[in-house]
């Protein structure tokens, strides 16, 4: 249900990410060693900008299946995301999130 909302971005819906990222949180808490709810959620959370919090569902996710080198990668990007101050300073550095991670 979480990838239908955040599939509903790309129709220009506001609130789809939101809603995305609540089915993605629900997930995550029925089954917290379930490592695709977090990293849905990180690509959510990094979606909003809230790239910290980004890096801690990414984090999750690779140490409950160290397989997931998505969860590696997109969590190293969250990380430099969330060293810089502003969105536009996250576009300049080439780490904001284009439309081909959200798949």
């Amino acid at each position: 249900l979480g990838h239908v909302h955040f599939d509903l971005r790309r129709q220009a819906d506001p609130t789809a990410v939101h809603t995305a990222l609540s089915h993605y949180e629900e997930a995550a808490g029925l089954d917290p060693g379930f490592a695709n709810a977090h990293v849905s959620r990180g690509r959510a959370l990094r979606f909003l900008a809230r790239s910290a919090e980004a890096a801690e569902a990414y984090a999750r996710a690779h140490a409950l299946a160290p397989d997931r080198l998505d969860a590696l990668a997109d969590g190293a990007r969250a990380h430099i995301a969330a060293a810089f101050h502003t969105p536009a300073e996250v576009v300049q550095s080439g780490q904001a999130l284009r439309d081909t991670d959200l798949v």
